[in-house]
């Protein structure tokens, strides 16, 4: 099965050095790049089938679309089980952690910015 690799994040900066990190990394081959969620969900409906697994590094807090609207929205379409999401966030808050254990997409809550350290994670969700 193919992975694709999506960092959704409404912010410039963050965006830029997510991808220069993932850039540097075995990753680097296939990552695409999203500024909204609304951008992403239209990739991801398109392209989902049951030889496509994604891995989404997902903000929370956008504008428009929120990382909680997108995971509500995964839910709804075919292959979701194919889609496997990390939350990538500067929230803090307990309450979002626990939010985010309800949805079984959900695989991990790490926060801003990436760090070399977090791909073990990645490497462990990207073989499930």
């Amino acid at each position: 099965m193919k992975t694709k690799i999506l960092i959704i994040d409404d912010d410039e900066l963050t965006l830029f050095l997510h991808k220069t990190l993932i850039q540097n990394s075995e990753y680097s081959l296939g990552a695409k790049y999203y500024l909204s969620a609304e951008s992403a969900l239209k990739y991801i409906t398109k392209n989902i089938s049951l030889n496509t697994a994604f891995l989404l590094l997902l903000d929370i807090n956008m504008k428009n679309m929120d990382g909680w609207q997108l995971l509500d929205e995964l839910k709804t379409i075919a292959n979701e089980h194919n889609i496997y999401v990390v939350l990538v966030t500067s929230s803090t808050d307990e309450a979002d952690k626990k939010r985010a254990s309800s949805y079984k997409q959900v695989h991990g809550f790490l926060s801003k910015p990436l760090k070399l350290t977090d791909f073990k994670m990645l490497k462990r969700i990207k073989k499930l």
